[in-house]
């Protein structure tokens, strides 16, 4: 029998990279993780919604990690704030591996 790792699931991809989201942030112990677009617009967080949009806004900040891939040829933005660079690494890559796998299918 196979464990179920995943405590909360949603078939309705905006929700589930929410999910995604909040996992990694309370994982890593961050203050804040949000996918955004290349516009600066917010597309799924977890955090404060006042510091996820300013973090997708200005594409992260000086104590902030980020990272960047394409999804169908959509370019978009991790951004991690808080906890520690290590964490914030992990995080980042967890999150990344998430949303190919959500919204790439």
């Amino acid at each position: 029998m196979q464990l179920e790792r995943r405590h909360r699931r949603s078939d309705q991809r905006g929700l589930a990279l929410d999910y995604q989201l909040t996992a990694c942030r309370h994982a890593g112990g961050l203050d804040a993780i949000v996918l955004g677009d290349a516009d600066g617009l917010v597309i799924a967080a977890a955090g404060a919604t006042d510091t996820c949009a300013e973090l997708a806004a200005r594409g992260g900040t000086a104590d902030a990690s980020t990272c960047s891939f394409a999804i169908d040829g959509t370019r978009v933005h991790l951004i991690a704030a808080g906890g520690t660079p290590v964490a914030r690494a992990r995080e980042l890559s967890r999150a990344a591996a998430a949303a190919h796998r959500i919204l790439a299918g």
